[in-house]
C-alpha cells in the first residue's frame, strides 16, 4: 500500500481515492528494490490520499500503515516462499486498512484495487512481496521466484 499526503493529491477525492505515482525513495530497501517479473513499478502503483507524510502514529498515514504492515507481515510469514503472498490478500488488507482510517467503503476500495491490478495483467493469485521491512526477502533470488510464475499472467 502506498500513501500520499492529501495536499499533494487534492484533486483525487474520496469518491475515487486512488491515483498513480511513485513513492519517495527515502528508505534503503525501497531504493534497492528489485522488480518482480510482471509486477508494477513504483511509478505505476496506486496511491491513496491520506494525511501525513510519514508513519507517525497520530496521522492517517501512520494509522493505515500500523494496520496494513501488521497484516502484510503476518501474510508474508506464512508465504511460500517466506515474504510473499497472493495479491488478493494484500488488496484485502490494504482496502480494510484504508477503510478503517478514512471511513470509506472497503468493498469499493477492494473493487478499485482488483480492477486496476487485473487491467495491468495481475490476477488475484499473482505472487507479490509481503514483507514490510524487507527482512524476510533479503537475499531472495528473483530467478527462484520466476520459476513459480511460469504458468502465465501472474496466476499460479
Amino acid at each position: 500500500m502506498t500513501v500520499r499526503r492529501r495536499r499533494e493529491t487534492a484533486e483525487v477525492g474520496r469518491s475515487q481515492p486512488f491515483a498513480t505515482g511513485a513513492r519517495r525513495a527515502n528508505l534503503t530497501f525501497r531504493a534497492e528494490r528489485q522488480q518482480l517479473p510482471g509486477g508494477l513499478s513504483e511509478a505505476d502503483g496506486l496511491v491513496i490520499c491520506l494525511e501525513g507524510k510519514d508513519r507517525t502514529p497520530t496521522t492517517e498515514h501512520g494509522k493505515a500503515h500500523a494496520l496494513y504492515d501488521a497484516a502484510e507481515l503476518a501474510l508474508g510469514m506464512k508465504g511460500d516462499p517466506p515474504g510473499t503472498t497472493e495479491l488478493w490478500k494484500l488488496e484485502a488488507a490494504g482496502a480494510a486498512s484504508a477503510a478503517a482510517v478514512t471511513k470509506c467503503n472497503p468493498a469499493k476500495i477492494m473493487a478499485q484495487l482488483r480492477a486496476y491490478h487485473q487491467l495491468k495483467g495481475m490476477g488475484p493469485n499473482f505472487k507479490v512481496r509481503a514483507d514490510p521491512t524487507g527482512a524476510l526477502t533479503k537475499g531472495m533470488e528473483l530467478k527462484n521466484f520466476e520459476e513459480q510464475m511460469k504458468s502465465g499472467a501472474g496466476d499460479f
